[in-house]
């Protein structure tokens, strides 16, 4: 991984399913990775319930790779909030938005 080192820590806003790597010495400018299971057969469901990659760049950006089939986002007043500076994308790296007409990612 271009000479970087991790270095696991925790968040404090998670729910304690996430594995969250603090990365040093990127020379891509990549942050911090965190890894999000899925818990959709989980007794303790997290926000997000579907599996999911995060990777936060220096610049404050971030890529977010996600289960279409079962990651939700977060809603307010019926509408999906999207984190700041922030691009989803399903596994095979298309860029992607939630409808909250059909329930589903849809590509953008």
């Amino acid at each position: 991984m271009d000479g970087a080192t991790a270095t696991i820590s925790t968040k404090a806003k998670s729910s304690g399913n996430a594995q969250v790597y603090k990365i040093d010495g990127s020379a891509t400018g990549i942050k911090e990775i965190q890894y999000s299971p899925s818990t959709v057969n989980s007794v303790n469901q997290s926000t997000h319930i579907g599996e999911y990659y995060k990777i936060t760049c220096g610049d404050g950006s971030k890529i977010k790779v996600v289960d279409p089939a079962a990651y939700r986002p977060k809603f307010y007043e019926g509408k999906p909030i999207y984190d700041v500076n922030t691009v989803c994308l399903n596994p095979q790296g298309q860029k992607i938005m939630f409808n909250p007409a059909n329930n589903a990612w849809v590509p953008k």
